[in-house]
């Protein structure tokens, strides 16, 4: 179990790629296309504050999806 995967808030730009990977990851099918919104429950959050953008996650993926899919690495 991964207990530390960290989002840099400061890199983060808030595009949610990372809730979309977790959520495909998670399901039977792998397909992004076959996600519906009632499917659509990720086991991270971006969070977006005037001041900062970050994500909180659940430390539980050894090969995190979320982190690996990050366009600016953040």
């Amino acid at each position: 179990m991964n207990r530390f995967i960290m989002a840099d808030a400061s890199a983060c730009i808030g595009c949610r790629t990372c809730e979309v990977a977790c959520v495909v990851s998670h399901q039977e099918q792998q397909n992004s296309a076959a996600v519906t919104t009632a499917d659509f429950v990720p086991r991270i959050r971006v969070i977006k504050e005037d001041s900062f953008t970050t994500a909180t996650v659940c430390h539980q993926c050894e090969d995190a999806p979320c982190a690996n899919v990050c366009p600016v690495q953040a």
